[in-house]
């Protein structure tokens, strides 16, 4: 039970903003979504300040997307928006995840990290989590295809439930299938020569050209 407690709240210490926003929106509505994710999100970022704890990449994206978008669709309120809103947010997802898939760490090494008992990353782990990160990449491109012509062919309550649906399955799928074949997959990468290991060095040291 510890360490549940601990994995959900580095969980929610990520992904916090958007899981209070998503929450507030089934539960009461867009408005009170939009407030009560404003107001946690600046609560955190209060704390952490005062606990002089550094702001994670995680954090600080989840809740620039969160706040950001949260806030057009506070001015606009347009239905037009609201349905191609999702389309946005997986383009704008896609592309954070591509950036950290090629920088010094990615997005997937950085969650890793946050978990309890994490052991040392090794450059094997490392190109793992990049190469997972990568697929991720591909993924909320993928679905932002998917949810444009989800958003052109139907209203917005059609699109809002058929998005529900295929986003959750979808998520989950592609992590199930990642926790069953990941590491065969990512071994038959290596051996065809499609995934290269990058040499880690100590923070701080000078790179080696």
């Amino acid at each position: 039970m510890s360490k549940l407690r601990k994995v959900l709240v580095s969980v929610f210490a990520s992904f916090g903003p958007v899981i209070v926003f998503v929450a507030a929106e089934h539960l009461l509505s867009l408005r009170w979504a939009i407030g009560i994710s404003t107001a946690y999100t600046l609560g955190e970022v209060i704390w952490r300040k005062a606990r002089r704890q550094k702001l994670d990449q995680i954090f600080v994206f989840t809740a620039a997307m969160t706040l950001g978008f949260g806030a057009i669709d506070l001015v606009l309120n347009q239905p037009v928006f609201l349905k191609y809103e999702a389309v946005g947010t997986n383009v704008l997802t896609g592309i954070y995840f591509g950036l950290t898939a090629r920088g010094e760490k990615s997005i997937m090494e950085a969650a890793y990290e946050k978990a309890p008992s994490a052991e040392p990353v090794t450059p094997e782990m490392e190109a793992y989590f990049r190469a997972f990160t990568a697929v991720f990449t591909f993924y909320f491109f993928a679905k932002a295809v998917a949810y444009f012509f989800v958003a052109r062919r139907y209203t917005y309550d059609q699109a809002l439930a058929i998005r529900t649906v295929v986003g959750n399955v979808s998520l989950f799928g592609l992590v199930g299938l990642a926790w069953l074949f990941g590491q065969p997959c990512f071994q038959f990468a290596r051996r065809r020569g499609w995934i290269t290991l990058r040499e880690r060095r100590a923070p701080g040291s000078p790179a080696v050209d």
